[in-house]
């Protein structure tokens, strides 16, 4: 069996917060990241979606070692990662404060080489290589940020992040920020980086379209879990978890199809994450002493009591 590039194996992250008056403090645990495991191939991107709040970016950090998990383990090729590991890069979600307004972009794209003490020559034969593979000349290396558009930061940005050759990146809402006419150009980058120097994805993204045009996979993610997870075609044209089928519905081409899937709001309790909101949820539901993931087939699994009903009415109709 193919060991898979980047594995996470029941990963944690829980902050303890505080809330009340200053006589009557409570502290509450918030599970940002609750029990996920995942595995990433080589040159393969996946996709994780969930709206704001689910926990997608602190999984990308705990996997970079940015930020230290609770409990759990995370594998890059086989091996626990320890520490900050820099063939392993993120790609921030604002290009106006990704890069630092006071450095030329050629100080910007040299300093994580200086940093990792890369040689001079090697450091100008990597820049050249990258500012055509991102579209720009050498002309560009004098000049600041201040001066370039949202788009042409982003495209400084992702060549930043590739200037030590990593295999892993993990682009946190990359295009979220730009006009949607530049953001197809910056998806249609990283498809091209991808084959260029056959790098690995975790894109996160609350944007059901933009996440299924990068994604070979996609799991969607819900208060810290992972509620299902499939491949890109999957998960878009055959919905199984409630939760899922309420984010397609949103999109007008998939309207139709699942307009069943109207959000709702009741006692949040019971072990499913999505039982408050989930217009399907019963006795069963609220009383069930754990989820698990069931397997589908041999790609697409979901955490939901009523998947294999669901699935199956699917495929029937």
């Amino acid at each position: 069996m193919i060991e898979p590039l980047i594995k996470t194996v029941k990963l944690k992250k829980y902050y303890s917060v505080s809330s009340g008056s200053f006589f009557n403090r409570k502290k509450t645990i918030v599970k940002a990241v609750d029990g996920v495991s995942i595995k990433i191939q080589k040159k393969e991107t996946l996709g994780i979606l969930g709206e704001s709040g689910c926990g997608k970016t602190t999984l990308g950090r705990l996997i970079l070692n940015l930020i230290k998990p609770t409990s759990g383990k995370i594998l890059y090729n086989g091996s626990p990662i320890q520490n900050i590991n820099p063939e392993l890069q993120i790609i921030f979600q604002d290009p106006y404060s990704s890069l630092d307004p006071s450095m030329t972009i050629e100080e910007s794209l040299n300093e994580p080489m200086v940093v990792n003490g890369i040689e001079r020559l090697e450091r100008e034969k990597r820049i050249n290589n990258l500012l055509d593979n991102i579209g720009f000349s050498k002309n560009i290396l004098s000049r600041y940020p201040h001066q370039f558009s949202g788009g042409q930061r982003q495209r400084i940005v992702i060549a930043r992040a590739l200037t030590l050759k990593p295999s892993f990146v993990v682009a946190d809402e990359p295009v979220s920020a730009l006009d949607v006419s530049i953001q197809a150009q910056i998806l249609n980058l990283l498809k091209d980086l991808r084959e260029i120097y056959s790098l690995s994805y975790l894109f996160i993204s609350h944007d059901l379209s933009v996440v299924k045009y990068i994604s070979d996979r996609i799991a969607v993610m819900y208060k810290g879990k992972i509620l299902e997870e499939g491949n890109s075609d999957d998960i878009c044209t055959n919905p199984v978890h409630p939760y899922t089928r309420l984010l397609i519905s949103s999109l007008p081409e998939y309207y139709s199809q699942h307009e069943d899937s109207k959000e709702i709001e009741r006692e949040e309790k019971g072990n499913c994450v999505f039982y408050h909101r989930c217009p399907f949820a019963d006795n069963k539901c609220e009383n069930a002493e754990s989820i698990k993931f069931k397997l589908l087939d041999n790609n697409h699994k979901v955490r939901c009591l009523k998947a294999k009903k669901f699935y199956q009415t699917k495929k029937s109709g």
